[in-house]
């Protein structure tokens, strides 16, 4: 017999406004942290020497110095970036970080969305958009924040995959 799949039925107004209010907190945390222009970690500064030694080959095919290990989609875009900008900075380095944390914000919440409900999709989102883990390595100059986001990504898209092929995930 074949299962006939609703979409998840919508939330409670006071569900949809809370959400909200912690989405846009966990954005605004992020952004204070990246504006208050804090110093760099010594691990930071480890990745960010390699980054702007190493030629972007150099980059991509050799071990960066200090042990330190990264994705190399991450050293590309973080090269590409200090590429484009023409100049090395804090603020800089630190950008993509910011837009991949608050991207992962979003994409956890959809993700959230098709498992939970009400009070328990308030703690979930919660505990996401508050940890202080995740905000702080969202605005660090290290791999963390785009990990978390292609990992949602990735979740979401198979998901979105298995919905049109008709299979339950």
């Amino acid at each position: 017999m074949k299962t006939i799949r609703t979409a998840p039925s919508r939330s409670p107004k006071w569900v949809s406004l809370t959400v909200i209010i912690l989405l846009l907190f966990g954005i605004f945390a992020r952004l204070l942290q990246y504006f208050g222009d804090i110093s760099f970690w010594m691990d930071e500064l480890f990745s960010i020497v390699n980054i702007e030694s190493m030629s972007m080959g150099e980059l991509l095919t050799e071990q960066p110095e200090y042990n330190q290990v990264a994705p190399p989609g991450y050293y590309f875009i973080q090269k590409s970036i200090l590429l484009i900008a023409g100049e090395s900075g804090e603020m800089i380095l630190r950008f993509y970080p910011l837009i991949c944390s608050v991207t992962a914000l979003i994409l956890f919440w959809r993700v959230a969305l098709r498992f939970l409900q009400k009070v328990e999709l308030i703690g979930f989102i919660a505990i996401v958009f508050s940890a202080l883990g995740l905000w702080l390595y969202g605005t660090s100059a290290k791999p963390y924040a785009s990990e978390q986001m292609f990992m949602a990504s990735y979740y979401l898209s198979c998901r979105r995959e298995r919905f049109v092929a008709g299979k339950s995930l």
